[in-house]
């Protein structure tokens, strides 16, 4: 599923259609929290957290939705560390993430 995504259009959409499907059953098997766009998020967090350790147990679900949504690697791992150490909110990780990280890479750069 993940490297159907990532080989084109086409397949793109046979992707979302087996995303479909998974998603209801998944739902008729075991309940809610398997919609087509939570399997998008599982999919985006096993891509950038492929390796369990890589994960920090000190964040939350909803911290790492707000990860989620950045696409750049360095940005994201400097909101993880910021996030663990208290600096930033869990809502508007992203936001007060993108503020802060600019702010310390301006002084890093005088």
């Amino acid at each position: 599923m993940v490297n159907i995504r990532k080989q084109g259009d086409e397949r793109a959409i046979y992707s979302e259609t087996v995303l479909e499907k998974l998603s209801q059953k998944l739902t008729n098997e075991f309940g809610k929290g398997f919609s087509k766009r939570n399997l998008e998020r599982m999919r985006k967090f096993y891509i950038y957290f492929p390796i369990a350790t890589t994960v920090s147990s000190q964040l939350s679900w909803s911290h790492y939705l707000e990860i989620l949504k950045v696409d750049e690697k360095s940005k994201r791992d400097f909101y993880i560390k910021e996030t663990i150490n208290s600096r930033l909110p869990q809502h508007g990780n992203c936001y007060a993430g993108a503020i802060l990280y600019r702010f310390f890479f301006a002084l890093a750069e005088i």
